[in-house]
């Protein structure tokens, strides 16, 4: 018994892993876009829809938003500084991307929802099943 004991921590353990792992998980969508339909994905909504740039040398980038400015597009990145987020802006030669790939938020939603549902559930089984095997140890001792 002690040994299913074991397996199942493991397992809520690996369990509890894989749901904080998947919880920034961004799904793109399979029809890829021009900058300019990146910009308007960009700016349309309140939440901004995340981009990957796909250069022709095979090089990807990946953007919190695309952004136009007169002619020039920028990459706006995010990083997490402490307790503060800074944002930066890079240029984006146009000519060197080959296309440009945005997120698909009903799919993002979707897959962090379902992982953590099963995660979830999971926890619960394997946590039930340690009390269980906890109980009848008890019984039978």
């Amino acid at each position: 018994m002690k040994s299913s004991n074991f397996i199942c921590l493991t397992l809520i353990v690996l369990m509890s892993c894989l749901l904080v792992i998947t919880q920034s998980c961004v799904v793109y969508n399979k029809v890829p876009v021009n900058l300019d339909q990146a910009v308007e994905a960009s700016t349309k909504s309140i939440n901004f829809s995340k981009s990957k740039l796909y250069y022709k040398s095979g090089d990807t980038q990946k953007c919190f938003k695309v952004l136009k400015k007169q002619d020039h597009y920028y990459c706006n990145k995010r990083k997490k500084k402490m307790l503060r987020l800074d944002y930066s802006n890079t240029i984006i030669d146009k000519d060197q991307v080959d296309y440009v790939k945005t997120q698909d938020k009903t799919s993002s939603i979707i897959v962090g929802a379902t992982v953590g549902v099963v995660c979830g559930a999971g926890f619960l089984y394997l946590l039930g099943q340690l009390f269980v095997d906890a109980a009848f140890d008890a019984a039978f001792e």
